[in-house]
């Protein structure tokens, strides 16, 4: 299956979107200076996004192939044992929005306009997320796992045993999503990080089944008890230890 590339042609930061984000008390003094921020990086949002369904074509205890793909992860086998398929995703703020941060010296400013970098994202990634649990059945457990996670379970850290997804298997990550299109926005160094700050990568994928939420569900629906609410979704996908 090829990659398919998330459409932004309508999207924008809006200031409610960022302030939204803002978790200190008398935030409101900061509206006139992010609307500021707003204006000068507008023309600088171009969020970019592709995701990719990929077989889960072999676990074993210590690997996991991905479109036969192998990577080596005790942890990420365990995670997808008994799954079929999941859906790889890469999702960036994009290089010119990152750049414009250099610009931007004063120590308050620039705090407000990493906000709006890490409003972006999860904006781009809700509408990515949306995307994908749209291909996925009715009432599932929906998962996330990304290169560089390391597991929250107390027991697979004993006797100093770190278990995770390396973040060295980045670059063989991306390459699943083979697009080449995207070539040039998802970079990564020679740390494995993504070159342009405020990118994310990684898998979602169900397993079991859970009752309705209405909130983290983007089908058209007549029996919808609430609304749609992509950042829940979002938020949920970021703690996916647990089921959403």
């Amino acid at each position: 299956m090829k990659s398919t590339q998330i459409e932004f042609n309508e999207f924008k930061l809006t200031l409610e979107d960022v302030m939204a984000q803002i978790d200190v008390s008398g935030k409101e003094m900061y509206e006139d200076i992010v609307d500021e921020l707003l204006e000068d990086a507008a023309g600088c949002v171009k969020p970019a996004a592709v995701w990719k369904e990929v077989a889960v074509s072999r676990v074993t205890e210590e690997t996991v192939c991905l479109d036969e793909t192998e990577f080596s992860s005790s942890y990420l086998a365990k995670r997808l044992d008994g799954v079929d398929k999941a859906f790889a995703f890469a999702v960036t703020i994009g290089d010119e929005l990152w750049q414009q941060r250099a610009s931007v010296s004063d120590a308050l400013e620039g705090y407000l306009f990493d906000t709006i970098m890490k409003t972006c994202l999860n904006l781009a990634f809700a509408e990515t997320a949306k995307a994908i649990v749209l291909q996925l059945p009715k009432k599932v457990g929906l998962y996330m796992e990304n290169p560089g996670h390391l597991s929250d379970a107390a027991e697979d850290h004993t006797a100093g045993n770190i278990v995770g997804w390396e973040l060295a298997d980045q670059r063989q990550f991306l390459d699943l999503l083979e697009d080449t299109s995207a070539d040039h926005v998802f970079k990564v160094n020679e740390r494995h990080l993504f070159e342009t700050s405020y990118s994310l990568s990684g898998i979602i994928y169900a397993k079991g089944e859970v009752s309705s939420n209405c909130t983290l569900c983007p089908r058209d629906c007549s029996r919808r008890k609430a609304e749609f609410n992509s950042m829940a979704l979002v938020m949920k996908l970021h703690g996916s230890t647990e089921e959403v």
